[in-house]
């Protein structure tokens, strides 16, 4: 079963639609309920099998309150061979920087302001 700590949850509802009219989209039903309820959380122990390959989720990502490497303000725009992300913030603070996300640290390092 799915164990999720939740992140707080305070506004998210403001947070989701604006979300969606600043990007222009329409987020599932059954996600926008989970992310009001939740804002996303971590998953400690929680593992799923596909395809005969198992794995984990060690976090759903929320908004605003969520913790600073699970959070929306930060869209993933590549990945390294060993899982880490680089990401662009895509809050109204530090918009467009670019920042290495160090999954075994689990910390963020600027790269740079801009992709031009």
């Amino acid at each position: 079963m799915l164990k999720i700590f939740k992140f707080d949850n305070t506004d998210v509802s403001n947070e989701v639609s604006n979300f969606e009219q600043k990007y222009d989209l329409q987020l599932p039903d059954s996600y926008k309920k989970f992310l009001l309820k939740y804002n996303g959380g971590n998953t400690p122990k929680s593992t799923f099998k596909i395809n005969g390959v198992s794995s984990d989720i060690r976090a759903f990502y929320g908004f605003k309150n969520a913790t600073k490497e699970y959070n929306f303000s930060y869209l993933p725009i590549a990945t390294d061979s060993f899982g880490n992300q680089i990401v662009i913030t895509i809050s109204e603070k530090n918009n467009g920087e670019i920042y290495f996300f160090d999954s075994e640290k689990s910390e963020y390092e600027y790269l740079t302001k801009t992709l031009e």
